[in-house]
């Protein structure tokens, strides 16, 4: 029975190709699953199927998100040796690719004080009231408030995505002007509504804006903080053990034995 790493179901549940997360998951997987078969064979069992079902699926990985092209280099011959350097190179280019992810979200994300939350929940209010008094077809209320609802898990997160809630807010902003300019009457109280929208969209922007900065400003000052030493200074061990009479050269007579 050939041996395989990855499931289709796994293989589904992988984020878009253009994803960097994707090769990293996929890697993850793979490696995680050859692990767990070699766990099981024995010193003189032939594994070289398992590892070059490895390399063959990490390859086609990044041949198909375009990730690094020295990792489509076959060798003429794949022992050992070479697979130990493929699979250096695969698990150093997933950990890279993983730091850059991490860097990516966290400059594109904001960290929410529970009391930011609650102000931007009663402005996420304000934009479902507006969606639902727009003269707007139902089709496009129902994409607005999937929208909404998008914007709401964020607040909901350790870290919520800056550009979901500022692109929902765009699309609302919109698609609610747009058709209130272009109806022929609006309903007094879908006026009042709407009319709010401007001043509830600055607000969004003000709450974020500057949660993001003062974020950005706390990093800034943890970097510039100076680095705690590496060493405590020396102490001269032959100065140790003064005051205990005829054992005071102890620390001299040990110095053969620590190991460092």
């Amino acid at each position: 029975m050939p041996i395989s790493l990855i499931t289709a179901d796994e293989e589904e549940m992988l984020p878009e190709d253009d994803d960097p997360g994707a090769f990293i998951m996929k890697e993850r997987i793979c490696r995680d699953e050859m692990n767990r078969i070699l766990a099981n064979y024995g010193q003189n069992d032939d594994d070289s199927e398992v590892w070059m079902e490895y390399v063959v699926q990490i390859r086609a990985a990044a041949a198909a998100y375009e990730i690094d092209n020295s990792l489509l280099a076959m060798p003429q011959k794949l022992d050992r040796d070479s697979f130990w350097k493929f699979y250096e190179g695969a698990v150093t280019t997933s950990a890279m690719l993983s730091r850059g992810s991490r860097r990516a979200r966290i400059e594109n994300t904001v960290s929410l004080t529970e009391a930011e939350k609650a102000r931007l929940e009663k402005k996420l209010a304000e934009l479902r009231a507006a969606v639902d008094a727009a003269p707007l077809s139902e089709k496009i209320k129902a994409g607005l408030r999937k929208r909404l609802e998008g914007f709401e898990e964020e607040l909901k997160k350790e870290r919520s995505s800056l550009a979901r809630i500022l692109v929902t807010t765009s699309l609302v902003f919109s698609a609610v002007s747009g058709a209130t300019i272009g109806a022929l009457s609006v309903a007094e109280k879908a006026e009042d509504v709407i009319g709010k929208l401007p001043a509830t969209i600055d607000a969004i922007l003000k709450i974020t804006g500057k949660a993001k900065a003062e974020e950005v400003e706390r990093q800034s000052e943890q970097k510039a903080l100076p680095a705690p030493p590496r060493a405590l200074p020396g102490i001269d061990r032959t100065q140790v053990a003064v005051g205990y009479g005829e054992h005071e050269s102890f620390s001299a007579d040990l110095d053969d034995e620590i190991p460092f």
